[in-house]
């Protein structure tokens, strides 16, 4: 193999040179390494991106060609030593005000997030569960089990003057809807509660 070959195959060649723990940072990154005419990949930040809130867990790993490894790799240590070595001044109530603002985003919408998948793939009140509304759970799973029933169902219809399957359908499809909506309702009562001033 030529010289000439060997400089292309390690252009062509990918490494992993460290990683990043927030979107933030692999935004600045790729424009530095840009910047500085260094291809680079950061590595699950789309997969991030399409997850939202629950995609935190993926890792964002620096990739460069096999030749800029070291070029790449000082030019990496050198950003995260210029910014570990920043003073900041301790936050304003006027910034610690701006996050507790963005609890909603933060841990409320994850918890939501998850009340969404419990009440549209499992049902039976998971999702109020999720949220710790326990009466909802002890009146919402009963209703739901009961729609798998012909012969319960007969009976729970006949309580509320409704057609049996109307009673099945509609508590198959009605009671994941308002499992989710209790739940949310909640969720954002309680993050609206814990940002008041005590």
């Amino acid at each position: 193999m030529s010289r000439i070959e060997e400089e292309q195959a390690k252009r062509e060649e990918w490494v992993m040179i460290g990683q990043l723990n927030y979107d933030v940072d692999a935004e600045i990154v790729s424009s530095l390494f840009l910047s500085h005419n260094i291809p680079v990949v950061i590595q699950g930040r789309n997969h991030r991106r399409m997850l939202g809130f629950i995609g935190g867990y993926i890792q964002l790993r620096v990739l460069v060609p096999l030749a800029y490894k070291e070029q790449g790799i000082s030019l990496l240590e050198s950003y995260h030593t210029q910014r570990d070595d920043l003073d900041f001044d301790p936050p304003t109530e006027e910034e610690q005000q701006g996050e507790r603002q963005w609890l909603l985003f933060s841990e409320t919408s994850k918890k939501m997030g998850i009340a969404l998948f419990l009440s549209a793939f499992l049902g039976f009140g998971l999702a109020s569960l999720s949220a710790g509304l326990w009466l909802s759970t002890i009146i919402l799973a009963p209703l739901q089990v009961i729609s798998y029933s012909q012969e319960l169902s007969a009976q729970v219809a006949g309580l509320f003057s409704i057609k049996v399957e109307d009673y099945q359908s509609g508590a198959q499809l009605y009671i994941p809807l308002i499992d989710l909506a209790l739940s949310w309702m909640y969720l954002i009562y309680q993050a609206n509660r814990s940002e008041k001033p005590s």
